[in-house]
């Protein structure tokens, strides 16, 4: 990634695409002055200043991060130790209590903490909660669409519909809550954006989402029981819970991958970033292999460059089927990012 460091007495504005309004250091505060302009708008007396986004702007103050807006009034207070803008929400947390949501008014969409509040796409209206280790689903208005019942409840594949789990046994409902199939599936893994493999009873069905018939047969490639994990030894010893691990194991693979991310000369000179979508297989020996991109180009060396950190990946534990270890695929955003 990109870093610039520069020694200077005077102010230091940087260069944002979200405005004219910029961050801001000064004597290691930071505050927001107009782009190439020297004259503050509001003042250097942050110690963290976000880029402008929608108008908003993180900033923090004795480890506490408030919200506030280009004419520096303050939308959120500083009472949370993190602040995320995810789309035209604002996810506030506190470490002890746990997690709100604002909307870009400062207003509360959500009274309660939550352990968990996941919003997979902001463009989607719904997202899962977790209080007290169950799970629900909430709409942007915080009315819980889905009460606090699932042992479990994720967004799956393309982000089609949510898995859910009650006493060990799976069910599926779409991206706005509606109930696909009711708990009575042993498994429930993803084949492809129309079509999910499913166990019942003992056998695997390929299962349409589409007409909701089942079709009986093995997989040329079977999908994954146990996904497969990047740092399983340090983790597992950390952590007990198996999301957990895969929580960790993610944070190791993240590490991994921007300290021995490359960003080409050619990207920085045009002063192009983006985000590379690779995919490729994991092998049973961890290793991996047939890297593919699969998102748009954007070029200057940037896929090339996200395919060679990809490369160096070695996953301590491959993924699992049916008790035995089996090649997977998986897939990881490679993001790019100018600073400066």
């Amino acid at each position: 990634m990109q870093k610039i460091f520069v020694i200077l007495f005077a102010i230091i504005c940087s260069f944002s695409m979200f405005g004219q309004l910029v961050t801001a250091a000064h004597r290691g505060k930071c505050g927001y002055c107009l782009e190439g302009s020297k004259k503050f708008i509001i003042p250097p007396k942050f110690d963290r200043c976000s880029q402008v986004n929608n108008g908003l702007m993180v900033v923090a103050q004795n480890n506490k991060e408030g919200l506030i807006d280009t004419l520096g009034k303050t939308i959120i207070g500083f009472d949370y130790d993190r602040l995320t803008q995810n789309g035209n929400l604002i996810e506030a947390t506190d470490y002890k209590k746990g997690m709100l949501l604002y909307n870009q008014k400062g207003e509360k969409i959500t009274d309660d903490y939550y352990q968990k509040i996941l919003i997979y796409d902001p463009k989607i209206s719904i997202f899962s909660v977790k209080k007290n280790n169950k799970f629900g689903l909430m709409n942007k208005s915080g009315d819980l669409i889905k009460t606090l019942s699932y042992d479990t409840l994720y967004q799956a594949g393309a982000r089609d519909y949510f898995v859910f789990s009650q006493d060990k046994r799976f069910g599926i409902m779409d991206i706005r809550g509606k109930l696909i199939h009711t708990p009575v599936l042993d498994k429930v893994n993803k084949v492809s954006n129309d079509s999910i493999m499913v166990k019942k009873e003992g056998q695997w069905f390929i299962w349409s989402v589409k007409d909701s018939t089942y079709t009986l047969g093995q997989m040329k490639n079977p999908v994954f029981e146990v996904r497969p994990i990047y740092k399983y030894t340090s983790c597992a010893y950390i952590e007990k819970d198996y999301n957990k691990i895969i929580s960790c194991s993610d944070i190791e693979l993240l590490t991994f991958m921007m300290k021995n991310l490359v960003f080409p000369y050619a990207a920085k000179k045009a002063k192009k970033d983006g985000t590379v979508l690779v995919s490729f297989t994991v092998d049973i020996d961890g290793s991996t292999k047939d890297h593919i991109v699969k998102s748009e180009k954007i070029g200057y060396g940037l896929e090339e460059a996200a395919i060679e950190v990809c490369k160096k990946f070695k996953f301590e534990r491959p993924a699992m089927f049916e008790g035995r270890f089996v090649p997977s695929f998986y897939t990881i955003p490679v993001r790019f990012k100018l600073e400066g």
